[in-house]
């Protein structure tokens, strides 16, 4: 199973992919995690903390290594993942797929683009491996990833009117991209009224309302991974419980 998450910044959708990739390792998934944002954060979600800031970059190490030229394809993707990926808590192997570390006379975000719609499509899974990745904020990296039809997207919101909108819009170009294996998370939900927009936005789509948790807050100032720090919450039991649920619906292993 591949999943990618995508929604507006600060959405939260990097403590829901973090969350999701945690539990299902946690219930001996062999997942890989992938972080597609020029400005990594998915390490520190995971656990990794500090250490997260000296894990190599995928693009970065192929352009520095390769002429100056990306050229991830012409390499065998299991040796990809052997080699750049790093061991986060409960087994996860994160790759970085490019990061923002220096001005270069290329076009960093062009190639970082390229290497994710390579890695996205080629790296393995099916059986017991899910692929989790955490893709750039908005609608862009969605067209570069370009998931297949039986991949799944998890659009995250939150309840203002901004993080709406943007989730309708990766909603629609989901639909053009064939993809209909779609649900939605409406994270920080303080009440009925703000479920009922996220329903109203994504009709006939599956919402899963996150409530809003101060500890889900304080986890993220410090910098912790939620599912650790706030598992006496709300909000992580409920992320638990989607996580398992779409193992369990994946057809593959259902």
């Amino acid at each position: 199973m591949k999943i990618a998450v995508a929604g507006k910044g600060g959405s939260g959708k990097t403590t829901v992919a973090a969350a999701i990739a945690r539990t299902l390792a946690q219930e001996g998934v062999d997942v890989i995690a992938v972080d597609a944002d020029a400005n990594p954060n998915l390490g520190v979600a995971l656990g990794l903390g500090p250490e997260s800031a000296q894990i190599k970059s995928l693009k970065n190490e192929l352009y520095e290594h390769d002429d100056g030229h990306d050229r991830s394809e012409e390499h065998d993707i299991d040796h990809l993942v052997r080699d750049f990926g790093v061991r986060a808590p409960d087994g996860i192997r994160l790759l970085q797929i490019g990061t923002v570390e220096r001005p270069s006379k290329g076009c960093l975000c062009c190639g970082s683009h390229a290497t994710l719609r390579d890695v996205f499509d080629r790296i393995p899974a099916g059986g017991r491996r899910v692929v989790i990745t955490d893709l750039e904020a908005g609608v862009n990296d969605l067209l570069w990833a370009k998931p297949r039809p039986d991949d799944r997207l998890i659009i995250v919101v939150d309840p203002s009117q901004k993080s709406l909108l943007v989730g309708a819009r990766i909603h629609a170009v989901a639909k053009e991209l064939g993809i209909d294996r779609i649900a939605v998370v409406a994270n920080r939900t303080e009440s009925d009224a703000d479920l009922a927009r996220a329903r109203t936005t994504f009709p006939g789509v599956a919402v899963t309302a996150i409530p809003d948790d101060p500890l889900l807050r304080e986890a993220d100032r410090v910098a912790q991974p939620a599912i650790d720090m706030a598992e006496t919450g709300p909000a992580v039991p409920v992320l638990r419980e989607l996580a398992n649920r779409l193992w369990a619906e994946e057809p593959a292993i259902a």
